[in-house]
């Protein structure tokens, strides 16, 4: 386990929504009553959703929110009905080589299934045993690590399984054939569901439409939903901001609001960038509107 090991997704999600000032409830719970998002998580037959939209439109902070809900979900059905949804995900980051590549992304989700299912890990034993820590790194890696994650995957204990992988346009262009081919062919032989999301790119939506069983949920195509969510973010924000600077007046902070909606054209990453950069005492909607990135 410690040689399958390279970072632990839980660590990450808690390291990007603390990067992005946190995860705010308002500001993705819209997704989770959208139709296409109901449709993919209560249809058995629909088993891909993708997320797809422009960038800075907050997929990642979606993708968070997702995973919150489905393994609160999974812990209500767990006790309730003694069956748990199991889910397991990875962040991809562009430039990072250890979480922008499709070896990478197995062996993250090999090794959370694993830790959660230790009798699973004589499939991993029987490979590292022959060929050592080559099998996890090595040129063929790509092969040993998906024939290994395919039996895995194939388990019955690994039914009811939702597996998450955010940002796959940030992985390199090899790595993102690997895991989109991947998933098209999953979908086809068990019952475990996936959610990717990714920029709109038509190399994606080309490989994600060999799959029958797919929904895309497009944020394009709900730029009002979005702008209520950005809008929901800056007030949760500022008034954060504003509890812990008392001594500043209440009509700075509501303009710094406002300057901030005014200019935020319904981008997540420049909202976030903006109070990144902004530090009390002098919230001013100068100050927000000097610091589009």
């Amino acid at each position: 386990m410690r040689d399958l090991f390279v970072t632990n997704p839980e660590e990450d999600k808690s390291r990007i929504e603390d990067l992005k000032g946190g995860l705010v409830e308002d500001s993705y719970s819209w997704i989770l009553t959208h139709p296409h998002f109901q449709r993919w998580y209560e249809n058995p037959g629909e088993q891909v959703l993708w997320i797809k939209g422009h960038p800075g439109t907050g997929k990642t902070m979606l993708m968070c929110g997702i995973i919150d809900h489905l393994k609160s979900s999974a812990s209500y059905a767990s006790e309730r009905l003694g069956s748990f949804s199991q889910v397991f995900y990875f962040f991809c980051e562009a430039g990072d080589t250890a979480r922008n590549n499709a070896e990478v992304v197995l062996r993250v989700l090999m090794w959370s299934i694993l830790k959660a299912h230790p009798s699973l890990i004589p499939v991993v034993k029987h490979d590292y045993y022959n060929k050592g820590n080559n099998v996890f790194t090595g040129k063929n890696a790509w092969y040993s690590l998906s024939k290994m994650i395919r039996i895995i995957l194939e388990d019955n204990n690994l039914n009811d399984t939702i597996i998450l992988i955010d940002a796959l346009d940030e992985c390199d262009i090899g790595s993102r054939e690997k895991l989109l081919g991947l998933i098209t062919d999953f979908e086809q032989r068990t019952s475990i569901k996936w959610v990717s999301s990714s920029r709109n790119w038509p190399s994606i939506e080309r490989k994600l439409e060999q799959s029958s069983r797919m929904v895309i949920l497009d944020l394009e195509l709900n730029a009002g939903l979005i702008s209520e969510a950005v809008a929901s973010y800056i007030r949760y924000r500022v008034d954060d901001m504003a509890k812990g600077n008392p001594l500043i007046g209440m009509e700075a902070w509501i303009n710094f609001k406002s300057g901030l909606q005014s200019r935020s054209s319904s981008i997540f990453l420049w909202v976030a960038t903006s109070l990144l950069h902004t530090t009390p005492p002098a919230p001013t909607v100068s100050a927000a509107l000097g610091l589009s990135p």
